[in-house]
C-alpha cells in the first residue's frame, strides 16, 4: 500500500511540474540562406517553425556565431554581435536588411533566434561569403545610338544594386552618371566625351565588371562630303553632313585653331569661305562647344587647297 501511493504522488507530481517547467512543444526556428548583394547589401531571413507551446517569447533575431578565438564576430557599423528584434514573432518567415562594410573574403556565420524569458532557442548556423557575386550578363542596351547626356537603359543578369564603387565609363575614361540601378536594369546618362563617335562601354557594379559587346554611337556634327575637293583660297565651300546647325560650330582644316565659322544653310548643308591661311592637302575637321566642353571631329574628309 505505500508503495502504491508513493508512486501516485511521483505521477502526479511530474504531470503537475510538466505544465509548467517542461512545455510539450518547443519553439522551432530556421536560419535561411543569406542573399548578400555586391558585399554591402544582405538579406537575413529565418523561417519559424512552431512557437511551441508554454513559452513566452520576448524578442528574436540573428546572432552572429563568436569566431575560434571565442570573440564576438560582430560586423562593421554594428554595436552589438546580434541583431535583436523586440516582440514575439508570427510563425512563418522573418527578414532583416542589413547594410554593412562586408570584408571580402571573409565567411561570416550566423544563427536566427528565439528569446524567451528562460532561455534562447538558436536554429541551424549558416556561412555565407560577400565576395562570391554572380558574374555579370549584358544582354541589351537601348537606345544605341544618341547625343551627350542621352538616357540609355542597360538590361542583364546580375548587375546588382547601385553601390559606392560601380561605375560605367565610355572610352575607358568619361564615366556616365548612374540614375538608377537594380540587379537586372540600369539607367544611365551618357556623359560628354570628347568627340563624336562609336565608344565601347564598361560597366562595374563594385563587384564584377564587363565590356559590353556592342558600342554605343555618340551623335554630332559630321561631315559626309565636300564640294569640290580641290579649290583656290578665297573660293566657297560647300560642305553636306549631319546637325550642321549645332550652336558655335565652327569648320577647320588640318588643325583646330585654324578654325572659321560657316555659312548655315540647313541641319545637312553649310558654306564656307576658304581662308588664305589653308594651303595643300588637309583634313577637313568641325569645333564646337557643349556645356562648357570643347569637342571637335576630325571627319576624314580631306580637301586641297591651291
Amino acid at each position: 500500500m505505500r508503495v502504491i501511493l508513493l508512486s501516485l504522488f511521483v505521477i502526479l507530481f511530474i504531470s503537475c511540474d510538466s505544465g509548467r517547467e517542461f512545455p510539450q512543444e518547443v519553439p522551432i526556428v530556421i536560419t535561411e540562406d543569406v542573399n548578400v548583394e555586391l558585399g554591402e547589401h544582405a538579406e537575413l531571413r529565418a523561417t519559424v517553425k512552431t512557437l511551441g507551446t508554454g513559452h513566452n517569447i520576448v524578442s528574436h533575431g540573428f546572432a552572429w556565431i563568436p569566431s575560434p578565438t571565442g570573440q564576438p564576430q560582430a560586423l562593421p557599423g554594428l554595436n552589438s554581435p546580434n541583431i535583436i528584434i523586440s516582440g514575439r514573432p508570427e510563425v512563418g518567415t522573418y527578414t532583416f536588411p542589413l547594410t554593412s562594410d562586408f570584408r571580402r573574403g571573409a565567411r561570416y556565420t550566423l544563427r536566427a533566434f528565439l528569446q524567451t524569458d528562460k532561455l534562447t532557442i538558436y536554429g541551424n548556423p549558416v556561412i555565407f561569403i560577400p565576395d562570391r557575386v554572380p558574374s555579370i550578363h549584358v544582354s541589351d542596351f537601348t537606345p544605341k545610338s544618341g547625343f551627350d547626356e542621352t538616357e540609355v537603359t542597360i538590361t542583364g543578369e546580375n548587375l546588382g544594386v547601385y553601390t559606392k564603387n560601380a561605375f560605367v565609363t565610355f572610352g575607358g575614361e568619361a564615366k556616365a552618371q548612374i540614375i538608377s540601378a537594380s540587379d537586372t536594369v540600369w539607367k544611365i546618362k551618357i556623359p560628354v566625351p570628347p568627340s563624336v563617335g562609336r565608344y565601347r562601354f564598361y560597366l562595374s557594379n563594385g563587384a564584377n565588371a564587363i565590356n559590353a559587346s556592342t558600342d554605343f554611337t555618340i551623335l554630332g556634327p559630321n561631315i559626309t562630303s565636300i564640294s569640290p575637293t580641290t579649290i583656290k583660297a578665297g573660293s566657297t565651300l560647300t560642305i553636306n553632313g549631319d546637325y550642321l546647325d549645332t550652336p558655335s560650330l565652327q569648320v577647320y582644316w588640318n588643325l583646330p585653331s585654324k578654325g572659321v565659322y560657316p555659312t548655315i544653310i540647313s541641319a545637312n548643308q553649310i558654306t564656307v569661305k576658304v581662308p588664305t591661311n589653308w594651303a595643300g592637302s588637309g583634313e577637313m575637321g568641325l569645333l564646337w562647344s557643349y556645356k562648357g566642353f570643347q569637342k571637335n571631329n576630325n571627319t576624314g574628309i580631306f580637301l586641297n587647297v591651291n
